[in-house]
């Protein structure tokens, strides 16, 4: 019986410590955050960015602001968001603080952006807005977004 007890309670203790060295060999995953209302979660990969139209001085006319945008993935959805968006959909998002490195194009913002270009990959909250009197369409801005490694397979 004693003999019983102590094997139960070995083989026990080596389960939970066999557990937790997988659990520790895992990468570690982003930081998750709570989806905002209003927003969808997505991974994406700029695939054309739209010249500025170079008419005033504002940041957007100098720097890019718009890009084709496709969907790779989307990782949830924010309360209140009626509108869906899919794997392998292209959408044009628009980045109020430029596709240029932040620091270059909006010094005097506290943000930090690294920039993004034709075929980089990021994450990022879309902030998904109603049509705008006289439009139909939905529009979709990015005021943040984590630059990640390029996916050889894409």
């Amino acid at each position: 019986m004693t003999r019983a007890l102590l094997l139960l309670i070995l083989l026990i203790g080596l389960g939970c410590k066999h557990t937790q060295s997988r659990e520790d060999q895992r990468p570690s995953p982003l930081p998750e955050t709570p989806i905002p209302p209003g927003h969808i979660r997505i991974v994406g990969t700029v695939v054309r960015v739209l010249a500025p139209s170079g008419s005033t001085a504002s940041p957007c006319d100098q720097f890019a602001c718009d890009a084709q945008v496709r969907i790779d993935s989307v990782l949830g959805y924010g309360s209140g968001v009626t509108a869906a968006l899919a794997a392998g959909q292209q959408v044009r998002m628009h980045f109020p603080f430029t596709l240029h490195p932040t620091r270059e194009a909006r010094p005097d913002l506290q943000v930090d952006l690294p920039g993004l270009q034709e075929g980089d990959r990021f994450r990022a909250d879309v902030e998904v807005q109603g049509p705008s009197p006289g439009k139909s369409a939905l529009s979709f801005r990015i005021y943040r977004y984590e630059k990640l490694p390029s996916n050889a397979g894409h």
